[in-house]
């Protein structure tokens, strides 16, 4: 191959296989959607297998766990434009079960004591504010609503540091539960807002289909009610079954949803903050002087 046919080559490769850059908060949500849409039925049945491992402890939550990252590793790859086949990327995060556990594990006691540590603040804070005026009146309350404000704000920014802590595991070679925990907070640093504005809008998006399914389930229980008497043991049974059910479906529906989203955000935080290119064709990154001329 010639140069001149070479650099041709190389130019009309990359306009087709190069990745977008960074997304704006629409953007993200766009790209999740497209991608909960198009794979709506593999990642359901991952997610419905997530849910029923859920009710298996220790082993059933490190599954659960697993699976969820397994969704978000495919959304990755789907937003690189390189996707993977379900079970080759099932074969590399679910040997990482137990990391994914301990992660879990983790992130839920840094977020206890996050919300802990918050509420103290609050209480301090209000009750410091209450001594120094020395009244009890409208204002001091509507300052201490003010600061429970800020502290239900504060403790949304914590959790958005943390929503991709499992994707660091489920992509990065050589990656260990402490250490993906560590680069979240580094790639969220400066996209807090952003994040916050995105899961508020995926939040707006799932309600009105939250809400029908809420009533859907009202309406079914009322059903079962009217069939079966309720002083009767079936009747707890039946009700106890269909709520760990419906639980476990409505989970399933939702939850590719937020990983998709998930494997979305890591996408344009990896372009943000480090400056990735990233193409979906390994040859555009090979240098030009391993091709010589054919003369």
């Amino acid at each position: 191959m010639g140069k001149s046919a070479y650099l041709s080559h190389h130019l009309t490769t990359m306009s087709k296989n190069q990745t977008l850059g960074s997304l704006s908060i629409v953007g993200v949500i766009s790209a999740g959607l497209r991608i909960y849409r198009d794979h709506f039925k593999s990642y359901f049945n991952i997610a419905l297998q997530a849910y029923c491992w859920s009710i298996v402890p220790i082993y059933g939550w490190a599954k659960c766990l697993a699976l969820s990252a397994l969704i978000s590793r495919l959304a990755y790859y789907e937003t690189l434009e390189q996707p993977e086949v379900i079970s080759e990327a099932r074969s590399r995060v679910e040997p990482r079960m137990w990391s994914f556990l301990g992660q879990g594990l983790l992130v839920a006691l840094i977020l206890m004591g996050g919300i802990l540590g918050l509420v103290l603040v609050w209480v301090i804070s209000f009750g410091l504010v209450l001594a120094i005026s020395g009244e009890d009146n409208a204002i001091i309350y509507l300052i201490g609503f003010a600061f429970f404000i800020a502290i239900v704000f504060a403790y949304i920014g914590l959790v958005s540091r943390l929503f991709i802590a499992s994707l660091p595991l489920a992509v990065e070679d050589n990656m260990t539960a402490t250490a993906a925990i560590i680069l979240s907070w580094n790639l969220t640093k400066g996209s807090v807002f952003r994040i916050q504005g995105i899961l508020f809008l995926g939040f707006l998006i799932i309600l009105p289909f939250s809400i029908l399914l809420l009533f859907i389930v009202v309406f079914l229980q009322l059903y079962l009610a009217f069939i079966v008497s309720t002083d009767s043991s079936t009747y707890h049974l039946v009700v106890n079954l269909f709520s760990v059910a419906i639980n476990i479906i409505i989970g399933a529906l939702f939850l590719p949803f937020w990983q998709s989203i998930a494997g979305v955000i890591y996408y344009d935080l990896k372009v943000r903050q480090e400056g990735i290119s990233l193409k979906t064709n390994p040859m555009d990154s090979i240098p030009y002087y391993e091709y010589e001329d054919d003369l």
